[in-house]
C-alpha cells in the first residue's frame, strides 16, 4: 500500500481531493466491471441527460446543426438535450412488439429521407431485443447517425450485436429517481465505446471533451441532492396544496431539485452540463453493489408476470417482453384496449398493494408545455396510441404480491370485457 505524507491544512485538502478523485474513479471502474467495457470509457455525470446534452453538443459542433431520430414515447428530458444541442427532433413510428423506435427508421411508414446526426436507441422500461436493436443499429450507421442508446431504464447492461460485441456508440445509464436502483435520485453515467475513435474520431475527441469538461454544481445543487429523500419524507407529510407551494419556493431559491422541472418540460435543461458529486459516486457505488441481485430478483418477478399474463382475455404482452429469457425490467409492460381498461387494471393491481404507473401517459412525459421547441407533430401514430393503452407493473416487488397483483387486473379486464363485449 502507498503511503503518502502529508501535514497540515494542504495535506489535508491533497487527502480530501484524492478522496474525491477515487469515489469517481471507482465508480467508473464498478460500470466498466458489470459491462465488460474498459473504466476510462466512463464520464460520471450529475443526471443523465446532462450528459446527453454534452454528447449532442459535441455531434452538432462536428457536424452542424442537423436533426436526432427519437420516439415520442418517452420523458421530456430524454428529448430535452436535444433542442439544447441546437439540434431538432425527428419522431420515429414506435414499435409495439418492443416500445422503441422502428428498425427502419421511419416516420409515418415512410423511411427518413434526410439526413440525421443521431439515432436514440430507447430501451422503455428495460426491454431488450437482440434482432431489433442490431437492425436499428446498422440503419442508423448505414445512414453516418451516431446511435445513442438510452439505459435509463436497463443500468449496467448493453445491447450487443452477434458477436458480442457492443452496437450502440454512447450508452446512457441513469442512478435517478424511480430507476433501477431505488435507493439512488441522482447521477448518471456516460459509456463512449472505443470504435468511434476509429469510425468518426472527429466526434469522438469531441464527446470525450466535453464529457471530461462539464460544470461543477453549485453548492446549493449539491446540497439538494443530499437532501432530497429527507424532502420528500416532509413533503409526503404536508396537505396537498401546502405541499405544493413548498415544493415550487424551494425549487425557485434552488434548494430542491425535482425530478422534471417546468423548464425541463419546455424543451430546456434547468442547469448547464452538470458534472456528478463525489458523494453522489459515493452513494451510487455503494448501491452498485446490490445490482446484480437486484437483477435476478426483476427477472423473477417478470416471469411470474409472464405466466400469470399468459393469454389473459384483453391484455398484450409486447413479444418483446414475452419471448426468449425473462428480462430484468424496470416495468412489467401491458397493454389494454383503451384508457378506461387500463385506469381499471392500474386500480386493480393497487388494490393488492402494488403501485402499477401509467408512466408516459401523456406524450413526453410529464407533458409538453411547450410543443413547438419539440417539434412535435400533429401525427403523433403509435406513441400516441401506446399513451392510452400502455400500464407498467413494478418488478421490485415480491412474488406473492406481484401474483396477486396479475390476477387482480385479469380479473377486473375480464369482468369489464363480459360486462360490455366487443360486438
Amino acid at each position: 500500500m502507498l503511503m503518502i505524507a502529508t501535514s497540515g491544512q494542504h495535506g489535508r485538502n491533497r487527502v480530501v481531493r484524492m478522496r474525491k478523485r477515487s469515489a469517481l474513479a471507482a465508480l467508473c471502474e464498478q460500470m466498466a466491471a458489470y459491462t465488460g467495457t474498459r473504466a476510462h470509457d466512463w464520464y460520471p455525470v450529475f443526471k443523465a441527460r446532462y450528459g446527453m446534452c454534452a454528447v449532442w453538443e459535441a455531434v452538432a459542433r462536428v457536424r452542424g446543426k442537423g436533426s436526432i431520430l427519437t420516439q415520442l414515447f418517452t420523458c421530456s428530458t430524454a428529448v430535452d438535450p436535444i433542442p439544447m444541442a441546437g439540434l431538432t427532433p425527428i419522431y420515429s413510428d414506435v414499435d409495439l412488439d418492443t416500445l422503441s423506435i422502428s428498425p427502419q427508421l421511419t416516420v409515418n411508414g415512410e423511411p427518413v429521407r434526410q439526413s440525421v446526426h443521431g439515432v436514440v436507441l430507447q430501451h422503455t422500461f428495460g426491454v431488450f431485443d437482440n434482432r431489433h436493436d442490431e437492425d436499428l443499429a446498422s440503419n442508423a450507421h448505414d445512414l453516418g447517425a451516431i446511435v445513442m442508446e438510452d439505459n435509463a431504464h436497463a443500468l449496467g447492461r448493453l445491447a450487443r450485436g452477434s458477436d458480442g460485441e457492443p452496437i450502440a456508440d454512447i450508452s446512457v445509464h441513469s442512478f435517478g429517481v424511480q430507476k433501477i436502483l431505488t435507493s439512488t435520485r441522482f447521477g448518471g453515467a456516460i459509456w463512449v465505446n472505443p470504435r468511434l475513435a476509429s469510425t468518426d474520431p472527429d466526434v469522438d475527441r469531441q464527446i470525450r471533451l466535453s464529457l471530461s469538461s462539464l460544470h461543477k454544481p453549485a453548492m446549493r445543487t449539491a446540497l439538494s441532492a443530499r437532501a432530497y429523500l429527507t424532502q420528500i419524507r416532509v413533503f409526503s407529510k404536508l396537505p396537498s396544496r401546502l405541499d405544493q407551494g413548498v415544493r415550487h419556493a424551494l425549487q425557485k431559491v434552488r434548494l430542491f431539485e425535482p425530478a422534471v422541472t417546468p423548464a425541463e418540460q419546455k424543451g430546456r435543461l434547468e442547469y448547464p452540463n452538470l458534472a456528478m458529486t463525489p458523494w453522489v459516486a459515493a452513494t451510487a457505488l455503494t448501491h452498485l453493489r446490490s445490482l446484480a441481485s437486484n437483477l435476478a430478483h426483476r427477472r423473477d418477478i417478470v416471469r411470474i408476470y409472464r405466466e400469470e399474463f399468459a393469454d389473459a382475455e384483453g391484455i398484450t404482452v409486447p413479444a418483446a417482453v414475452d419471448t426468449g429469457e425473462p428480462q430484468p425490467l424496470l416495468l412489467f409492460p401491458i397493454l389494454l384496449a383503451d384508457d378506461a381498461h387500463t385506469d381499471a387494471a392500474r386500480q386493480a393491481s393497487r388494490s393488492q398493494h402494488v403501485r402499477a404507473v401509467r408512466w408516459y401517459n401523456t406524450i413526453l412525459f410529464p407533458g409538453s408545455l411547450d410543443d413547438a421547441s419539440y417539434s412535435i407533430p400533429p401525427d403523433r401514430g403509435v406513441a400516441q396510441e401506446l399513451t392510452h393503452r400502455s400500464l407498467g407493473l413494478p418488478t421490485d416487488v415480491d412474488s406473492a404480491a406481484a401474483r396477486a397483483a396479475a390476477r387482480s387486473v385479469r380479473a377486473a379486464i375480464a369482468e369489464d370485457s363480459s360486462e360490455n363485449p366487443v360486438c
